[in-house]
């Protein structure tokens, strides 16, 4: 094998070089974890000139990578060296190094195992055999040769920079007109709903009884909105569930029951118990998961990508935006097959899918309003979130993003539950968020804006062009552009991340990384 130095060669070339190799033996060691972190310097090497001699004197190569971590260690100072080397037995070693101001720093578990299926994924696709065994080649231990689909993985460096926005989250909110395009554009085709990695004829979409939904956080939250939207359009009960609940509540699973399995990074410790839990008990399963290669996306029976890319900052914009998305074709896919809706209705939808990128955009745009309003809320103490079906979904979302970030009390109501009890906590000054996207609900909400103006409330209304009516009962309104409501969630919680996300650089909190929380939760 030709001997390449990591100047010269970007990963895809560098996998090229490397075409020839019938058998690429990779030691289960480099997959293991042994405590809280591992050094990125696998096999003793603990510097970039070591690495390089070592790639010189077995004629292996080296492929740069900046890596860039949620907890933000790895930035343009540094760049991680991830390297392949054959050794004296004609195994294939993998290393990974980080040099950051001339000593080896140290990768989270998660990012590590990420980042060396994403190369593992980059080998297959050129025809390279994965083989994983105990030790360091074929001589002293048994390797089992193992099957893997080729996956091509689009994220780039660039993706892990700030690209000249001040925080992460910020870049990551304006990043989602393109999100949404690029988990929409392969999906549909000649105005048709085609999802490939669905796995499920037409005839076994026809036989599911019930969709039970499982995630954690802001993807449950998208599994209320797609509860709503799968009912509507498929006419499919869908139960909706915290992933933390269902494996614990001994759930009743039908034989012609499909769950669907959401998590942004694919590893979450709940999220997966309850893939898991599914599985054992017989079922189909659908992960929905963004990141390639990881947990949920290889233990689920058939796996849906949300083409987000790398998001950095812990509260979720980006990657939230893609799994509604996904959703949403799903729906439509499972109505279409089931005749249940009519292709002027199925092709209109088809239509307002498409336009979601550029309408997102244009909210985006006018961020500054959404700025000036937030600063006269930096010092609020307890803020509620109002509204009735998708619209309450929204609100979850909404209140959400508000505490996770700015640490100020929120709570997401249904409205018609204020008379309840909560309306007791509405006093004079208090900010009440109410979601009106959804036209047969719209009255109803506008009575509940009354009821909490009444007890001194201020008012923020997010809601469709043309509903001027609010005016009269909200002191600030927020119009989105004209959708199909069943997607109205795609652009009501555009103002209501800007709204977290200024309220929190406005008092000061380091916004991509909240306290007390993680990107991915991997423990109970």
């Amino acid at each position: 094998m030709k001997k390449v130095l990591y100047e010269e060669l970007l990963p895809e070339e560098c996998v090229q070089r490397i075409k020839e190799m019938p058998v690429a033996y990779l030691p289960l060691g480099t997959l293991e974890w042994h405590g809280p972190h591992m050094p990125l310097g696998a096999d003793g090497i603990q510097s970039k000139e070591l690495f390089v001699r070592v790639a010189e004197k077995v004629g292996g190569v080296v492929l740069p990578m900046l890596f860039m971590g949620p907890d933000r260690l790895f930035d343009d100072r540094g760049t991680v060296f991830y390297g392949m080397d054959i050794n004296t037995e004609g195994a294939l070693h993998t290393y990974c190094v980080q040099q950051l101001k001339g000593s080896a720093y140290w990768m989270e578990k998660e990012l590590f195992q990420n980042y060396l299926r994403s190369i593992l994924a980059q080998l297959s696709r050129v025809g390279v055999r994965i083989v994983v065994g105990h030790g360091h080649g074929p001589s002293t231990h048994a390797f089992q040769e193992l099957e893997k689909e080729a996956t091509h993985i689009d994220w780039d460096m660039n993706a892990a920079e700030k690209g000249g926005y001040e925080h992460f989250m910020l870049k990551e909110m304006h990043e989602q007109p393109k999100a949404v395009k690029d988990t929409l554009t392969p999906r549909i085709k000649n105005g048709d709903v085609v999802i490939e990695e669905l796995g499920m004829t037409d005839e076994e979409i026809r036989t599911i009884s019930k969709i039970f939904i499982v995630a954690c956080g802001s993807a449950y939250h998208t599994g209320v909105t797609a509860k709503y939207v799968f009912e509507k359009l498929a006419r499919i009960p869908v139960e909706v569930d915290l992933a933390s609940e269902f494996r614990y509540c001994d759930p009743i699973l039908p034989e012609n029951t499909l769950v669907v399995i959401v998590s942004q990074s694919g590893e979450t410790a709940d999220t997966l118990a309850a893939l898991r839990l599914a599985k054992e008990k017989g079922v189909r399963t659908l992960g929905i998961v963004n990141v390639v290669g990881s947990s949920i996306a290889r233990e689920a029976d058939n796996v849906m990508y949300t083409w987000a890319g790398p998001e950095i900052a812990v509260a979720t914009t980006k990657a939230y935006s893609t799994q509604l998305i996904a959703q949403y074709l799903l729906a439509m896919k499972f109505a279409k097959v089931r005749g249940t809706v009519s292709q002027n209705d199925f092709d209109a939808m088809i239509q307002s899918l498409e336009r979601l990128p550029e309408q997102i955009s244009l909210l985006l745009s006018h961020k500054e309003n959404v700025q000036r309003f937030a600063n006269r809320y930096l010092a609020a103490e307890h803020v509620f979130f109002i509204g009735r079906g998708i619209d309450y979904a929204i609100s979850m979302e909404g209140s959400l993003k508000l505490k996770e970030i700015s640490y100020i009390h929120s709570e997401a109501y249904a409205a018609g539950e204020l008379k309840h009890g909560t309306i007791s906590l509405i006093e004079d000054g208090r900010l009440v968020v109410a979601v009106l996207t959804q036209p047969e609900l719209y009255k109803k909400t506008i009575s509940n804006i009354q009821e909490v103006k009444t007890r001194g409330a201020f008012v923020m209304a997010v809601t469709t062009v043309g509903n001027t009516e609010v005016e009269k009962v909200a002191d600030y309104v927020v119009y989105l552009p004209e959708t199909n409501p069943i997607f109205a969630n795609s652009l009501a919680i555009i103002p209501l991340q800007l709204f977290g996300y200024y309220v929190s650089i406005g008092r000061g909190l380091d916004v991509d990384k909240p306290r007390n929380l993680a990107k991915s939760v991997t423990v109970e």
